[in-house]
């Protein structure tokens, strides 16, 4: 059975890489495109490290994308469709991250931020259960979710930072 709580923790890792990325996409000017895609590629790997998770499988520690994208092919024959966003999102992980001779255009961030969503997507669709707040064995007959569990769903729901000080 897998480790609910890691599970969850990587797809809320790689949700807030992608709402990152949107938000940066949105809001700042000009666009650091690098640190865009570098989050699109983030969130992608953190997805597909969740679904490995979600099978009982350790993550390696890479970030190669492609070869996470195969390994989730062992559980699901359908992440080959996954392969063209795979390679597509690559070139921005950590290694080419501090390569400051990236040439990008905002036709390639556009690009990346298609290509997470539509990882995220797929993903949603092929695991809707890495998506549920909580682990899908420990809801009660009645549907009501045990106290503790509903407490760290609301502290992993907090900001990080209020601004405050």
């Amino acid at each position: 059975m897998a480790d609910w709580d890691i599970v969850r923790q990587w797809i809320i890792l790689a949700d807030m890489d992608l709402r990152t990325a949107e938000h940066i996409a949105a809001t700042m000017i000009p666009l650091p495109l690098e640190i865009i895609c570098f989050h699109c590629q983030q969130a992608v790997e953190k997805y597909l490290k969740g679904f490995l998770e979600l099978h009982n499988e350790i993550p390696p520690h890479i970030h190669d994308l492609v070869e996470l994208q195969k390994r989730c092919e062992q559980y699901n024959a359908e992440f080959v469709k996954l392969q063209e966003s795979s390679q597509a999102l690559a070139a921005y992980s950590v290694r080419p991250r501090y390569d400051l001779g990236l040439d990008l255009q905002e036709s390639d961030m556009r690009s990346s931020l298609r290509h997470m969503q539509s990882v995220k997507t797929f993903i949603q669709a092929a695991a809707p259960e890495l998506f549920q707040e909580d682990d899908p064995s420990s809801v009660k007959q009645d549907g009501e979710k045990p106290a503790g569990e509903m407490a760290a769903a609301k502290l992993w729901a907090a900001p990080l930072f209020d601004g405050s000080k």
